[in-house]
């Protein structure tokens, strides 16, 4: 990781943002940031994996410099288990589910994330509006949507279209 911080810096100046405003986003002290800027230390796997989460960075481009830098939404979609959209396929079709199945869940993550509707708009490319009909129980996700949904806020996909009380009779084996 010897190059690290000058990749890091990168990331924070495409972003136009100052040492502070970058560190706040991730949770870490500015002092912290700086210090892995000049390499005078290094950054946690978790603090990298948490980088290239936020900000959509190849996490082989932020260890060691291997290009694209950026990794496109489609690619981090590919990346779910292949299975991962048939299971959300089955699961919809055996329960049928209202609106608020959804919607509450996704609040919920997003309550529990302290996550707005526009951050998980900007990550999943499309509208706060768009997110803000599906959150209100006006529309339903695409299955895409919903895998860009689940990847965002870190999540099974299948968990925010499952209603909580099945979730938890699953989750004990009733």
């Amino acid at each position: 990781m010897k190059n690290i911080g000058i990749r890091l810096k990168d990331i924070r100046l495409d972003y136009k943002l100052t040492q502070v405003d970058f560190s706040k986003r991730l949770g870490v002290t500015h002092a912290h940031i700086s210090k892995i800027e000049k390499g005078k230390t290094v950054p946690s796997e978790s603090l990298v994996r948490l980088i290239c989460k936020e900000y959509g960075i190849n996490i082989l481009w932020l260890k060691n410099g291997q290009i694209p830098i950026h990794i496109k939404p489609t690619q981090q979609f590919n990346q779910l288990p292949k299975n991962e959209n048939a299971i959300i396929r089955a699961q919809s079709e055996q329960v049928n589910m209202p609106f608020e199945f959804i919607s509450n869940n996704i609040n919920k993550e997003l309550y529990l994330q302290c996550k707005t509707q526009k951050w998980l708009a900007d990550r999943c490319g499309v509208t706060k509006g768009q997110i803000n009909h599906i959150v209100h129980g006006r529309s339903l996700p695409s299955f895409k949507l919903l895998a860009k949904i689940s990847l965002a806020l870190g999540v099974e996909a299948s968990s925010l279209i499952v209603p909580t009380d099945i979730q938890q009779n699953v989750g004990d084996g009733s």
